[in-house]
């Protein structure tokens, strides 16, 4: 489907120029798919012996470019854009030609593409303004059959990533396409994935024995040589050791806490993922334990030995003699049994005194009067 829509849709480019005569001349670029170009221009019009047609391809980076000399038309030729820029010129020197320059939008940006385990192939992009709506990613490993991407990561509706299957032996090239404008537009590049492996974080484990960290791993899948790096921090300090092997050891400070990690590097830029740090606390101190356990409550038993003789030499001033409570009660009964010799109390009575008046009526004198003379 993706070869007869391009073979239908084919974007071509002409620019006349003129040759040394004066007559017109064309050059042109026709795209046959993603990945091949055809390139054709007409002779100069009077036949010049020994009249020879060079023709060169560049990229956006004049370093990477692809020359072919006595060149005939038409030239096929397999460009990867790394991009989508494109200069092809023809030089002549029996006829003058101006440079045929395709350009398109970068349509993506931020590419990554790298191998994850021996059979897949992960590969991440960011959109750009400049993304179309209907981007397609297509690829062919080893020049094969162009393939469009089996399963799309996206973010939302975008289009961000693509999964497939490949190994570290094989070459990618991949092209992004799609249309604005009415246009078609593409950008093509290509990767070599032994130099692009980012396995997994190593599977491993740490113990402490003997006053050591004896470390284990699990080697990557991805079979190539592999030189291990471990990275810890004993106290504050940074430090790490590297070895080939799937073990490894070094001796512990008890003082020290320590945060350890591991990852692996190999061969053209190939690397692990940075594991998790696994971290272990500084080991208690003994003789902190001695100074607790012996120490300390030997200290407590002088300064309580001193306290004591301290108070007895000083217990006159700090503990002065305090007079014994009298009980009341007691008193009291005692006193009574004194007053009383021993008898009852028999409370005086008291005498009342009261003044009378006598007062003399006359009346009572005359009766009495009266009787005496009868």
């Amino acid at each position: 489907m993706y070869e007869s829509r391009d073979i239908f849709v084919l974007s071509c480019l002409f620019l006349k120029v003129l040759s040394q005569d004066g007559l017109p001349q064309n050059v042109s670029l026709q795209w046959i798919n993603d990945f091949e170009q055809k390139v054709t221009w007409e002779p100069a019009q009077h036949l010049v012996k020994n009249c020879r047609y060079d023709l060169t391809a560049e990229l956006k980076d004049k370093f990477k470019s692809e020359t072919h000399n006595s060149a005939t038309s038409p030239l096929s030729l397999k460009m990867v854009m790394c991009g989508g820029f494109l200069n092809v010129s023809v030089n002549s020197s029996c006829a003058r030609y101006e440079p045929v320059i395709v350009t398109y939008p970068d349509l993506v940006k931020d590419l990554q593409c790298f191998i994850t385990t021996p059979t897949e192939t992960h590969c991440i992009w960011k959109q750009t303004a400049h993304t179309p709506s209907n981007l397609g990613f297509f690829y062919h490993l080893n020049n094969d059959v162009i393939k469009e991407c089996p399963s799309y990561v996206h973010r939302g509706s975008d289009r961000t990533g693509c999964d497939l299957e490949a190994n570290i032996e094989d070459s990618i090239v991949f092209s992004f396409n799609g249309t604005l404008k009415n246009q078609t537009v593409r950008n093509t590049f290509k990767e070599e994935l032994s130099s692009n492996v980012r396995a997994p974080a190593l599977q491993w484990n740490v113990t402490k024995s003997g006053g050591k960290f004896k470390i284990r791993w699990t080697p990557p899948s991805i079979k190539i040589t592999w030189e291990y790096v471990i990275t810890y921090k004993e106290c504050s300090e940074d430090k790490s050791l590297a070895g080939v092997g799937e073990t490894a050891e070094f001796t512990f400070v008890p003082k020290c806490s320590y945060g350890i990690t591991i990852h692996a590097i190999g061969e053209l830029g190939a690397k692990t993922l940075l594991s998790d740090e696994k971290y272990f606390a500084a080991e208690s101190d003994l003789n902190a334990w001695v100074y607790v356990a012996i120490i300390l409550p030997l200290m407590v038993a002088v300064l309580a030995v001193l306290t004591i003789v301290y108070c007895r030499k000083n217990k006159e001033i700090l503990f002065p003699e305090v007079p014994q409570p009298r009980d009341l009660i007691s008193d009291i009964s005692d006193n009574n049994n004194k007053s009383m010799g021993g008898k009852l109390y028999i409370p005086t009575e008291k005498e009342d005194n009261f003044n009378v008046t006598l007062v003399t009526d006359p009346q009572i004198c005359k009766l009495d009067i009266r009787h005496d003379s009868a």
